[in-house]
């Protein structure tokens, strides 16, 4: 009767149904909340590890919890890639749903067996071995698959794609803009962080000039004549580089104290200018 169904109703809402989803709340909630950074570079090697760590991972803090905090992850490292969309495919299959099957917190469904009474690692002893069979399938199938597509795409042409220079900093004035954009804020990224600690080293000794090798676009060598309103700075660096150098000054406070040798540094022959005396290389 009616009584009977709602209170077989409620006792299947307060005892399954709420647990379940302050199950899955709080993992969401949790992992979602976790931002994994890093410089991975998705290799077919390098997708299997995480799909592997993903697969271990999701049994511990469900599949949900692993699925949040690794999708991220492969997608940016795969984000170069062309043919990428079997990688989601293959995450599901061994982050989202293998990999969940050996503990309640795992998989939802086990999660209510335990709510049941069925011992916390029952599945553990009794699946390890078949979901180790099933996952070291999936990821055989994904290295076939993956290898042979990674080959498809073939390999980056890299700075060929741009030009005959031997090295980047020949062409760097002559790279199409959104390239050379990314070049420099790459190199500004590191470089940017570490000015502030050396010109604190370098001004503890006191320098009248400096000597700024590879100064490229100049910008240490403004640091430094906003650090010291009397110090000069010479760049010696590519005839292009010091072009692009002269170009990105221009008219800012200090340029006047900052003059440049221009020469190949990467020539074995050439030799540092000889009537220059700087405190500081």
């Amino acid at each position: 009767g009616p009584e009977i169904t709602a209170e077989q109703l409620s006792e299947t809402i307060v005892g399954d149904y709420i647990p379940f989803i302050v199950l899955l709340l709080g993992l969401f909630v949790v992992a979602g909340g976790i931002h994994v950074k890093g410089t991975i570079v998705g290799t077919t090697r390098n997708n299997v590890i995480l799909l592997l760590i993903g697969a271990f991972l999701a049994s511990w803090v469900g599949t949900t919890g692993a699925a949040m905090l690794l999708i991220r992850p492969v997608l940016r490292a795969n984000a170069h890639r062309k043919y990428r969309a079997h990688q989601v495919v293959f995450f599901i299959f061994l982050v989202a749903n293998v990999g969940g099957s050996l503990t309640p917190l795992g998989d939802p469904p086990l999660f209510l067996g335990y709510l049941k009474g069925v011992s916390f690692f029952w599945t553990f002893q009794h699946l390890i071995v078949k979901t180790a069979i099933a996952a070291a399938i999936l990821l055989a199938i994904f290295y076939l698959l993956d290898s042979f597509l990674f080959a498809k795409e073939g390999r980056p042409a890299g700075l060929k794609h741009f030009g005959p220079w031997p090295t980047i900093y020949e062409g760097l004035s002559s790279l199409p803009p959104r390239a050379r954009e990314s070049w420099f804020a790459f190199d500004h990224f590191y470089s940017d962080n570490s000015f502030d600690p050396a010109l604190e080293i370098l001004f503890g000794l006191h320098p009248s000039r400096i000597m700024d090798v590879g100064g490229n676009t100049g910008r240490f060598a403004m640091r430094c004549v906003g650090y010291d309103k009397d110090v000069k700075v010479t760049i010696v660096d590519l005839p292009q580089q010091i072009e692009m150098m002269r170009s990105e000054t221009a008219g800012k406070e200090g340029a006047d104290r900052i003059d440049a040798c221009p020469m190949n540094l990467l020539d074995r022959d050439a030799a540092f200018p000889e009537d220059v005396h700087p405190d500081i290389i």
